[in-house]
């Protein structure tokens, strides 16, 4: 089955700009560069932090999302205001660059000088170097036709002391499940083709089994083992590359609890399961076979 990983972010403005960097090392010099605006879509749902004045006049937003493979950051301006000059942390805040107490934005790693009526603008950072879960501190210039150009922040958790004007928010990275069938419907029940994970292993149980095994065992009579083996590893090669509800991992929970309490299966093993257990492997049943790609 083909996993399709489909990627990141909706930009809405007069005139954007985005970079994409490639190396996003922790103190590096700001780093600029330009491509053409895109409009993919995220995995799960992004962060939306209001962007403020030092006088907590709201002057736009960034939007921080990802895909299977970078982490998006976009700065959007509103109300009449555009983006000058960008600073941008992505990371540990043990790792920020301070002095005094405060974020040194002219160290932080990605950083952006605009010229023109640029209202938007968008970083591309792989998620290479991230942990699961950082911090964000996007910083912006801003003017309008009117008014002299001010430092605004996103974010609503301050940052230092009371005199800082610093402002961060958190983000933990989604998870990306975009597909929506397990697999081949000719692979569910098909003989050498019953196993889910081509020659590899797979663990069910605590125990590990071989395409071998499965395939000895498929050709005996059928069994609540046998089934809750094959339906199982099935669900562990093909179920985090597709949103499984939560009624079914419950059930697959209770079908492999069964199953490690009977040991290592073989081709002699024909196990009946408890009314519970029946249950619970009739549901992964049905869950998987409504789930194979036609």
């Amino acid at each position: 089955m083909t996993l399709v990983l489909l990627a990141a972010l909706v930009l809405t403005a007069v005139s954007c700009r985005k970079e994409t960097i490639s190396t996003p090392a922790a103190l590096q010099q700001p780093s600029t560069g330009t491509l053409k605006c895109t409009t993919p879509t995220p995995c799960g749902t992004p962060v939306v932090a209001t962007l403020r004045t030092t006088q907590r006049q709201t002057t736009g937003s960034v939007t921080v999302s990802n895909d299977a493979t970078n982490l998006y950051v976009t700065y959007a301006a509103t109300g009449g205001y555009r983006l000058e000059d960008l600073r941008l942390y992505v990371g540990d805040l043990a790792l920020l660059p301070v002095r005094y107490g405060q974020p040194v934005v002219s160290q932080f790693p990605y950083g952006t000088h605009l010229t023109g009526t640029v209202t938007s603008y968008t970083y591309t950072i792989p998620l290479a170097a991230l942990g699961s879960c950082f911090s964000v501190m996007a910083e912006a210039t801003v003017r309008t036709n009117w008014c002299s150009s001010q430092t605004a922040w996103a974010g609503s958790i301050h940052y230092g002391a009371s005199c800082s004007s610093a402002y961060y928010l958190s983000y933990c990275r989604a998870t990306c499940t975009s597909d929506t069938c397990m697999m081949p419907v000719q692979l569910l029940y098909s003989g050498e083709a019953a196993w889910p994970n081509g020659d590899a292993n797979v663990t069910v149980g605590g125990y590990t089994y071989t395409k071998s095994d499965a395939v000895s065992m498929y050709y005996t009579p059928d069994c609540d083992s046998k089934k809750a083996l094959l339906l199982i590893a099935a669900l562990k090669v093909y179920g985090p590359k597709i949103t499984v509800p939560a009624s079914v991992t419950a059930d697959a929970t209770t079908v492999e609890n069964w199953l490690s309490r009977l040991g290592q299966l073989t081709q002699f093993s024909q196990y009946t399961a408890s009314a519970t257990v029946e249950t619970a492997i009739n549901n992964v049943d049905t869950w998987e076979t409504s789930h194979t790609c036609h």
